[in-house]
């Protein structure tokens, strides 16, 4: 499988939220890339999550001894 393409993006952050990202990353030995692009990748799969579960909420509940009723 071909490596992933890599692009470059541009956000504006507190000044705060800068230092935070700079300390954090140093004393774990981190790039702040490598960080930031795990974060994302984190949070985009938690959304797709949750809509999972929200689509999901509703539908009929299958007890445990059902299962097994229906595995036998």
């Amino acid at each position: 499988m071909a490596p992933f393409k890599k692009a470059n993006i541009s956000t504006v952050l507190s000044v705060n939220v800068k230092n935070a990202l700079m300390f954090f990353c140093k004393k774990r030995g981190l790039k702040m890339s490598h960080f930031i692009e795990e974060a994302i990748q984190e949070h985009l799969e938690d959304e797709m999550d949750l809509e999972t579960f929200e689509a999901r909420r509703t539908e009929k509940r299958i007890s445990l001894a059902e299962v097994l009723k229906h595995l036998k």
